[in-house]
């Protein structure tokens, strides 16, 4: 999954929440489900989502979850 200006590597992830930087697994500012739905994302929304951007490295810049959220 390839999505622009986030961190999604588990590795930098982990090491954000144990150098508290960010609260921890479900926390907002994080790219997770967790986080997601803490954002207020609705699983549909989410499931939406990751339907649109699909599994392919290209042609995904121009989703977003909000617009996911609003279908």
């Amino acid at each position: 999954l390839n999505i622009t200006y986030t961190v999604l590597s588990k590795r930098k992830l982990h090491e954000l929440i144990f150098t508290n930087r960010v609260g921890g697994w479900d926390d907002p500012r994080v790219l997770t489900i967790n986080g997601m739905r803490r954002r207020g994302y609705p699983a549909e929304a989410i499931n939406n989502f990751c339907d649109a951007i699909g599994v392919t490295r290209r042609g995904n810049e121009n989703t977003s979850i909000s617009e996911c959220s609003r279908t």
